[in-house]
């Protein structure tokens, strides 16, 4: 009977091992029950103590990583995922010519909005080679070969920004865009349709607003420079008391940081802006108020089209201007005022509100979501999710 039990015995122990032998060979990665619920409860409870800083998470990443860091457990590894705003540097592959991609770095200029920089770095490319996190095609004609390129870098995520006019467009460019012609429009006033939380590029184009540089000094001391507004320049004065000056006409408006101020229109009417933000002694920023932006009329001799507008002329025969099919955003050959510039930077910026600010260094996290708001130039709701393993 004993050695009936001791062979029972040493069955169990053999088992045992069997059952050990993997735990013991995989560095302990074998999760248990108790650790999910465990990093979630930590996660929360870090979120909530930092609450109050963690937009730095938006406007100052580098910060906010080394504040997470710190306040972690050196046992827990995380990462970081940011939806519903831009990223602070976005990278823009241009299918262009050398001029066009030349011009384009001169337009997307770095843009100040709710307490941080968004920069975009131009990189011209083939269709072929699309890596960025936006492309852009200018003045491109072969959509019929690069349809299957631009097909899979959408499939990927990441979005498609087209500038050209549609005097010769085909059928795999209406397609990717959404486009139809629409013969007998006409074009009176063209502006934003009416904007609502879900239209990004209307967003980003009110928050951004007008960049303008002041190069020169005038004998009197002022720095001064030029706001290219309705395909009008208007000079642009700073005084050493941070005055702003805004040539209107035969009169100057006087205007200080956070003030609004009027314009006339092309369309006759009166359109108020404000004065967003000084940096002294060289840059003016200024924004529009208003939800429905009006363009000055030049679409003429264009083929007419129409699709989801964000852009157009709404009265009579609907004719587009720029429109967006998901992620493909097109936009007319706008004569190159400060509001095109504007336009295109809020587009291409819109397409670039998903990444990781530090990617997951393990494919077993678990997530702990939560949303920041930032608002000041314009209301922005982050969708963020901290990211969190054990790593030993």
């Amino acid at each position: 009977m004993k050695g009936f039990i001791q062979i029972i015995e040493v069955s169990i122990a053999a088992l045992l091992v069997l059952i050990m032998i993997p735990l013991l060979f995989s560095g302990f990665t074998v999760k248990t029950d108790w650790e999910r619920p465990e990093l979630v409860l930590t996660g929360e409870y870090t979120v909530r103590s930092l609450y109050p800083n963690l937009t730095k998470i938006i406007t100052s990443p580098q910060d906010a990583v080394r504040m997470l860091r710190d306040a972690l457990p050196p046992t827990i590894g995380f990462g970081i995922y940011v939806e519903n705003v831009p990223k602070n540097y976005i990278r823009v592959d241009c299918v262009c010519s050398d001029y066009d991609a030349t011009k384009i770095s001169e337009m997307l200029t770095p843009t100040w909005i709710n307490g941080r920089w968004i920069n975009f770095t131009v990189k011209k490319v083939n269709y072929t080679e699309l890596t960025g996190d936006v492309a852009l095609f200018v003045n491109f004609t072969d959509y019929s070969n690069a349809k299957p390129y631009i097909e899979d870098f959408l499939k990927s995520g990441k979005g498609v920004v087209a500038v050209n006019g549609t005097y010769g467009s085909d059928n795999n460019f209406n397609e990717i865009f959404g486009l139809k012609l629409t013969p007998g429009a006409s074009v009176s006033t063209l502006n934003f349709r009416t904007y609502t939380a879900g239209d990004a590029v209307q967003k980003y184009f009110i928050g951004f607003g007008f960049d303008i540089n002041l190069t020169q000094t005038t004998p009197d001391g002022k720095r001064q420079g030029y706001w290219w507004i309705w395909e009008e320049s208007r000079q642009v004065n700073l005084t050493q008391n941070l005055i702003v000056e805004i040539e209107d006409d035969n009169n100057i408006i006087r205007v200080r940081e956070g003030e609004t101020f009027e314009l006339e229109g092309p369309d006759n009417e009166l359109h108020e802006f404000r004065v967003k933000k000084i940096f002294p002694p060289s840059l003016v920023l200024i924004q529009t108020t208003e939800n429905e932006f009006v363009f000055k009329n030049f679409v003429q001799n264009e083929n007419p089209v129409i699709g989801n507008s964000i852009v157009g002329s709404f009265t009579g025969v609907k004719f587009s201007a720029a429109t967006e099919n998901g992620t493909a955003i097109w936009i007319s050959d706008f004569p190159k005022s400060d509001e095109y510039r504007t336009l295109l930077k809020a587009s291409i910026a819109s397409l670039a509100r998903k990444y990781y600010v530090l990617s997951p260094l393990s494919k077993r996290f678990v997530s702990v979501p939560f949303f920041l708001v930032l608002g000041n130039d314009v209301t922005e709701t982050a969708s963020v999710k901290l990211l969190l393993w054990y790593s030993i």
